[in-house]
């Protein structure tokens, strides 16, 4: 069974619990959270491979659905895309123009990878000012500029808010 923040007799009714409502209110999820757990709930039947992951957060840019899971092993990275479709099925309501599906990892570049993919990320730095802020820069190759799946202004804010940074995508 997936691991959520939610508790399975609440994803089953699809109402939150005062607990669980505790938890989207105090702005640590939120109700979109809410909505991505009781699908992956609704839909783990059809991936034995999610008993073992646990959700970690689910994040909206410029009509993108990304969400994180952690605890999925590399082995079933192909089985991801099926994943993709049948969510974008299950909440075809809420109209996204795309759902991915990012594995959590420590590496910060392999997080990365998986949102610029197919375009291959070159280089990877932290670029720090004088007043002490920091910046990641993302260096991938002209030619793959036309092989990014979103806008780049997009994927800057994308990677952004998962690493809660400024981030900069640039060609080499």
């Amino acid at each position: 069974m997936v691991k959520t923040p939610f508790c399975v007799f609440d994803l089953k009714t699809g109402v939150p619990c005062t607990k669980c409502q505790a938890l989207i209110e105090s702005g640590k999820y939120s109700m979109l959270d809410f909505e991505v757990s009781k699908t992956l709930y609704e839909i783990e039947k059809g991936f034995p491979f999610l008993k073992d992951a646990e959700y970690v957060r689910s994040l909206e840019v410029s009509g993108i659905l990304v969400i994180i899971l952690r605890g999925i092993e590399e082995v079933y990275r192909s089985y991801i895309r099926h994943l993709e479709a049948r969510i974008a099925r299950a909440l075809v309501y809420r109209r996204f123009k795309n759902i991915k599906v990012v594995l959590e990892k420590h590496d910060l570049r392999a997080m990365a990878e998986q949102l610029l993919s197919p375009a291959r990320l070159i280089s990877f730095t932290v670029v720090w000012f004088p007043d002490g802020s920091s910046e990641y820069v993302f260096r991938i190759r002209r030619s793959d500029f036309k092989r990014l799946p979103y806008p780049v202004n997009v994927l800057e804010k994308i990677i952004g808010s998962i690493l809660q940074k400024p981030v900069k995508i640039s060609s080499i």
